[in-house]
């Protein structure tokens, strides 16, 4: 009996250390879960460098450093003084080409104009006298109808003959010198016709400046810089007259609210999150204000943790940079940390 009682008093501490064991196998394996799950990362703000492709220099700087601003908003005016000379330059060529084609169309109208009244100066008298024979022939047509005495006996030769008839002669006679006399002016005006059909060669040629001179207004009009979107002016890097290199931001714009999380997952869980998935973000502010973001950039390399996301300053953690989008309206801080909720993937 009192083997048996030893025995119950042993498998009751077993028994307590077997339940015990277990309970901690299930935690430990609900907290890796919950590792894998959820990792930490950091709320940042958008930054818009602005910067020009050529070099520039800083005409009026109209923002400093802190300033709120919202979209539209004039930031910086710059200049390039080889595109101020070249855009003086084919202005004033083309306001002179312009100038001389207007020239060229009054004087090509009125030498046409001239030529005109040459040609009616030309031919009016000749115009008369054709009106004349021809009013003469029928009227002596008209008699000869009338007076069956007057009228020629058939001898072969019909009274259309020119050579039996001087008045048709002298109206044949009267047409032609008419044609020579009106020819050279005809063919001068219709040579000037043609040069004013469109597209004439100075034409063509204010054509191709107005076209030059759009492209370079185009680049112009960039030299004046406003926001895109509201934020927060952040650095300033040049000042009035400073000469700014290719592509060197001149100052930067912050998003008011953070805009990307910057996390990073364990390199043991680097399966755990994919493009597009969405995932939610917790305040470990106020530990009860979340949002829904989406992760749309995974690093492609390991990395070591910001000390702010080491569970321990003195240990190095490694893992991979995870950038979660969220909505620009939003009640996290900037800076602030942000435990995300991945969830097990997709």
């Amino acid at each position: 009996m009192s083997g048996e009682f030893h025995i119950k008093r042993l498998f009751k501490p077993l028994y307590i250390t077997w339940v015990l064991a277990t309970a901690l196998v299930l935690l430990i394996v609900f907290n890796y879960r919950s590792e894998v799950s959820d990792f930490y990362g950091i709320a940042e703000s958008s930054e818009v460098e602005v910067s020009y492709e050529s070099a520039t220099i800083v005409k009026q700087l109209r923002v400093i450093p802190g300033q709120e601003v919202v979209a539209g908003k004039l930031l910086v005016e710059l200049e390039r003084p080889e595109l101020t000379v070249e855009l003086n330059r084919l202005r004033h060529q083309l306001s002179e080409l312009t100038a001389a084609r207007q020239i060229w169309l009054k004087q090509t109208r009125a030498r046409m104009a001239e030529l005109e009244a040459l040609r009616l100066a030309e031919t009016s008298d000749l115009d008369y006298q054709l009106q004349t024979a021809r009013a003469q022939l029928r009227m002596n047509r008209a008699l000869a109808a009338e007076l069956p005495s007057l009228r020629e006996p058939v001898t072969g030769v019909s009274e259309a003959d020119s050579s039996a008839n001087p008045l048709l002669l002298e109206i044949e006679r009267l047409e032609t010198a008419r044609r020579l006399a009106e020819e050279p002016y005809r063919l001068q005006i219709a040579g000037l016709e043609e040069e004013l059909q469109p597209p004439d060669p100075q034409q063509i040629e204010i054509d191709r400046l107005i076209r030059e001179l759009l492209l370079l207004e185009e680049e112009e009009a960039k030299l004046t810089i406003t926001a895109q979107t509201a934020g927060l002016i952040g650095v300033v890097n040049y000042r009035h007259g400073e000469t700014v290199p290719p592509y060197s931001a001149i100052l930067t714009l912050h998003s008011k609210a953070p805009a990307l999380v910057r996390g990073y997952i364990h390199e043991n869980s680097l399966n755990q999150v994919t493009l597009g998935q969405r995932v939610q973000l917790v305040s470990l502010t106020t530990g009860t204000y979340s949002i829904p973001g989406e992760i749309v950039g995974v690093g492609s390399r390991i990395v070591p943790f910001p000390p702010r996301l080491a569970k321990r300053a003195a240990v190095t953690i490694w893992g991979r940079e995870v950038m979660v989008r969220i909505d620009g309206e939003n009640d996290f801080l900037l800076g602030e940390k942000v435990l995300i909720r991945a969830g097990r993937g997709r």
